[in-house]
């Protein structure tokens, strides 16, 4: 089973996973103080509240990629201690056991992926990061699991021709049971896997939605465990990049550090190297395009596409992001969806404080390994 995700989609996810822990610690961190405020609380609450807002520290932690392995392992030493008298164990709550499995296979993966903090300033922006294939199948098997464990008791009630079951089940309930029956079976076939990941999500969502399934209310703790691990069985090369594999010209300005910053991140994110760089300070630049053309051109980003044509301002944005596909492809329709005019509006007003809120660089080559400096032109 092939891996797509790239390090920036990766801290996407470790992101959501630190925010469904803080979603975990904040309210119940909130709820002890509330108590000791009005003064009904017991005698370990400062205890309780202690461990709460540790974890709700380590959740932020992990979330930014900051000592994220440090911070996971002891998210997950509190999180234990925290929920040890609420046996959700017991209880069959999947999104506790979710979120902890998550966190086990997160501490697993390679350490700082580009996006995290830790990995800030690094030569290469890409490393040598990849999620392990192991973790790829690991999440699909508990996948299937959950799909199977939901559709048992509908196989069961037919075996033993209990008709009461299926009397007080609904008919969504019943198709989504059925479709758990089927799911291992489709995601052992490449070619239907990403059909029934979206089946499977629009079912869990339509019931809960619906208020029709054991997932009632958005913001039970259940809830995060689920979402993300059918986020992280997600594979970014179901979106697929556009525009195939024709090479582009990246032009930015070298002075400016957010523009490095961009160049960095394209650099870890384009797995098919389409994108090539050049500043916006060099002959290339004054060769691609005429002093007519070049006049009204911004003078932070544009992309010279394989057909010739020029992308500025939010359109650039959108276009690397489509070519980068995965994850970034859905940020780019996202984006897409806002008008024109609001979204370049926005570039321009953060083109506009770049300066003063990133700094200036002197050189106009990022800081990266020899390999990656080919990917430049400067006549």
């Amino acid at each position: 089973m092939t891996s797509h995700w790239t390090g920036g989609q990766y801290s996407l996810f470790r992101g959501l996973l630190g925010l469904g822990f803080f979603s975990h610690h904040w309210p119940r961190a909130r709820g002890v103080l509330e108590e000791i405020l009005a003064g009904r609380a017991g005698e370990d609450a400062w205890t309780i509240l202690g461990l709460e807002s540790l974890g709700i520290a380590l959740a932020i932690s992990l979330g930014l990629g900051l000592r994220d392995r440090l911070a996971g392992s002891l998210l997950l030493a509190v999180f234990l201690v925290t929920t040890k008298s609420e046996s959700p164990i017991l209880q069959g709550d999947p999104g506790f056991l979710f979120l902890l499995f998550l966190l086990i296979t997160h501490l697993h993966q390679p350490a700082h992926p580009f996006g995290s903090m830790d990995a800030v300033g690094r030569a290469d922006p890409a490393g040598d990061w990849k999620v392990r294939r192991a973790t790829r199948i690991g999440i699909w098997i508990v996948l299937c699991s959950h799909q199977m464990l939901g559709g048992l008791p509908l196989l069961m009630s037919l075996v033993s021709h209990d008709s009461g079951f299926l009397s007080i089940v609904s008919g969504l309930g019943r198709v989504q049971m059925a479709f758990g029956l089927v799911f291992p079976v489709l995601a052992l076939i490449p070619a239907a896997r990403f059909e029934a990941w979206v089946i499977a999500i629009a079912l869990i969502a339509a019931r809960a939605l619906l208020g029709d399934g054991p997932i009632v209310h958005p913001f039970t703790f259940e809830w995060p465990g689920v979402v993300l691990l059918y986020v992280f069985a997600f594979d970014p090369g179901w979106i697929r990049p556009r525009g195939g594999d024709a090479p582009e010209l990246i032009f930015y300005d070298g002075h400016c550090a957010l523009c490095h910053r961009s160049v960095r991140f394209v650099l870890a994110e384009d797995q098919r190297e389409v994108f090539q760089f050049a500043p916006l300070q060099s002959h290339v630049f004054e060769k691609a395009f005429p002093e007519s053309v070049r006049e009204p051109l911004p003078d932070s980003v544009v992309v010279l596409t394989h057909d010739g044509s020029p992308r500025t301002l939010s359109s650039a944005t959108i276009h690397i992001l489509l070519r980068l596909g995965g994850a970034w492809g859905v940020v780019g329709r996202l984006l897409w969806l806002i008008p024109r005019p609001a979204r370049d509006m926005g570039y321009r007003l953060i083109a506009a404080i770049r300066f003063e809120v990133f700094g200036r660089r002197d050189d106009v080559c990022p800081v990266i390994p020899e390999r990656l400096r080919e990917r430049f032109t400067w006549d």
